[in-house]
C-alpha cells in the first residue's frame, strides 16, 4: 500500500529542490526570446540622463520663480557643467543675471541693468539661441533685454520673430509694452497688458502665471499716473478723481487739502475677484459729485486686491483690513474708515462725519510718525525671518528714508562666516536700489 504521506512529503521535497532551477531556466528562455540590444541599453541610460537633467533645470526654474536668488549661481554653473548643451538653464542663467545686477532709475518702468549685467545675459541669451534657435521664450527674453536697455530696434526685430512663432510665451505682452513704452506708444503698451491682466488667475495658477498679472497691473499704473486718461477707472479718466501710487499714500493722508476740506482716501482695486471694489469703482464719480461740496477726495488701488495684507504700515495707521476702505483724514489727523462699497445708505454717514470734524466733535488720532511705524515694521519682519534660520545665522539691514533692504546667512558653519555673509548680502541689495545707505547688522532685541 503507497504510503500516501511519504509519498506528498517527497514530492514536496522535490519541488522545493528544483523550483530555482525551473524558475531560472523559464526566465532564460522567455529572456532569449527578447534579446537585449547595447543600442537599447544605451537608450535607457539616455532617458535616465534626460529625466535627471529636467528634474534638476525644474528645481532651479522653480526657484528662480519664486524669487530665490541665493546659491543659484553656484547650482546653474555646476547643472551646465554637467549639461552644457542645455539651452534652458543659459536662459534661467540670464534670469538670474537681471534679477541681480538692476539699478533703479527714475524712468516709467523704473529700473535697468548694469552694463556688466547686460553683456552677460545677452552672451547667456545667444548662447541659448545658438543651442536652440526655436526656443521662443530665450528669443522672447532677449527682446525684453533690448526694450529694458533702449534697443527699441533690435527689440522690435526679435519680437517680430517670436510672433511668428506658433505658441507665445508667457511673458511676450509684457516684454512687448515694455518695448511700447520706451517708444511711448501708452496705448499699445495698455492694449498688451490688458491681456494680461483682463482675468485675476485662478488660485491654483503657477506662480509664473501670477508673476504675468501682476507685473501688468504695475505697469499699467505706471502709465496711468503719469497719462491719466489710459487709467482703467471712468472717475480717473474724467478728471473727477486722482490717482496716486500706494506708496504715497501715507504722505497725502498728512497733508492738508489745498481746498481745506477733509480728505477721503478711497483704497480700491480693479482686481475682478474682489465684486465690491467693482461696485464701488463703478459708482465712484457719482460719489464724488456729491460729496464733492464736503469732501476732497484722492484714489490708489492695488491689484491683487489682497496685496492689503503686505501693507502693514498703511493697515496700522488707518484700521485697513479688506478693500474696498475710505478713510477720512485732515491736518494730520485720522478720523476712522468706512469700510466696503459706497452706497446711498452710507451718504448720511459721511456728511455727519464731516460736520463734526468740522466743528470739533469728531474723535481723532494724530497719524503716527512714518519712520516709528517702519522702524517697528522692520523689526517685525526681521524678527520673523530669523525665527526661520538655523544655527550660525545672521542678518544685516540698510534704510534710507522710506526704503530698506536687507541681507541674511543661515546654516553657516561659523558665526563670522554668517555674519560676513550677512553683510555682503545686503551691501548687494544697497547697489541694487540704487541707495546711499551703509549696512548694519541687525540686533534681535
Amino acid at each position: 500500500m503507497l504510503n500516501v504521506s511519504l509519498f506528498r512529503s517527497s514530492v514536496t521535497f522535490f519541488w522545493l529542490a528544483m523550483k530555482p532551477m525551473i524558475v531560472l531556466a523559464i526566465c532564460a528562455s522567455v529572456l532569449s526570446a527578447f534579446p537585449v540590444s547595447a543600442n537599447s541599453t544605451s537608450d535607457n541610460g539616455a532617458l535616465i540622463q534626460e529625466s535627471q537633467r529636467l528634474k534638476r533645470l525644474g528645481h532651479i526654474t522653480r526657484s528662480m520663480d519664486r524669487g530665490i536668488s541665493r546659491d543659484m549661481e553656484a547650482k546653474i554653473t555646476q547643472h551646465l557643467q554637467r549639461y552644457p548643451d542645455d539651452a534652458s538653464a543659459y536662459g534661467q542663467y540670464s534670469r538670474l543675471i537681471m534679477r541681480t545686477g538692476f539699478v533703479s532709475d527714475d524712468t516709467l518702468i523704473g529700473f535697468h541693468f548694469t552694463k556688466e549685467a547686460d553683456g552677460r545675459a545677452t552672451q547667456a541669451l545667444l548662447t541659448a539661441l545658438e543651442l536652440a534657435p526655436d526656443n521662443m521664450v530665450e528669443l522672447s527674453r532677449l527682446g525684453y533685454l533690448h526694450a529694458v536697455q533702449g534697443r527699441y530696434k533690435q527689440a522690435e526685430e526679435v519680437f517680430a520673430e517670436v510672433r511668428q512663432g506658433s505658441t507665445l510665451p508667457l511673458w511676450q505682452n509684457h516684454n512687448e509694452a515694455i518695448l511700447a513704452i520706451g517708444l511711448e506708444q501708452y496705448s499699445k503698451a495698455v492694449s498688451l497688458l490688458e491681456v494680461n491682466n483682463r482675468k485675476r488667475p485662478a488660485p491654483n495658477s503657477e506662480l509664473p502665471v501670477w508673476s504675468v498679472y501682476r507685473n501688468a497691473w504695475k505697469l499699467r499704473k505706471a502709465i496711468a499716473l503719469k497719462y491719466p486718461e489710459t487709467d482703467p477707472v471712468a472717475a480717473v479718466r474724467e478728471g473727477k478723481i486722482r490717482r496716486i501710487s500706494i506708496d504715497n499714500v501715507y504722505d497725502e493722508a498728512v497733508q492738508t487739502s489745498a481746498s481745506g476740506k477733509p480728505t477721503i482716501v478711497v483704497l480700491s482695486s480693479s482686481d475682478d475677484g474682489c465684486p465690491f471694489c467693482a461696485t464701488d469703482l463703478t459708482g465712484l464719480g457719482q460719489v464724488v459729485d456729491t460729496l464733492d461740496e464736503e469732501y476732497h477726495f484722492v484714489y490708489a488701488s492695488m491689484e491683487p486686491w489682497n496685496d492689503i495684507e503686505k501693507y502693514t504700515i498703511l493697515r496700522k495707521a488707518f484700521d485697513l483690513n479688506g478693500l474696498p476702505n475710505h478713510f477720512i483724514v485732515h491736518e494730520g489727523r485720522y478720523f476712522g474708515t468706512i469700510k466696503g462699497a459706497f452706497s446711498d445708505k452710507k451718504l448720511p454717514d459721511y456728511k455727519r462725519i464731516q460736520r463734526e470734524i468740522l466743528d470739533g466733535t469728531r474723535d481723532a488720532n494724530r497719524i503716527a510718525n512714518y519712520e516709528t511705524l517702519l522702524n517697528q515694521d522692520i523689526k517685525r519682519r526681521m524678527r520673523v525671518h530669523m525665527e526661520k534660520q538655523t544655527r550660525f545665522s545672521a542678518a544685516a539691514i540698510a534704510v534710507e528714508g522710506r526704503q530698506w533692504t536687507s541681507g541674511s546667512a543661515g546654516g553657516s558653519t561659523t558665526q563670522a562666516d554668517a555674519n560676513a555673509q550677512a553683510m555682503l548680502r545686503c551691501q548687494r541689495n544697497v547697489i541694487s536700489k540704487n541707495m546711499n545707505a551703509s549696512c548694519q547688522p541687525f540686533v534681535n532685541e
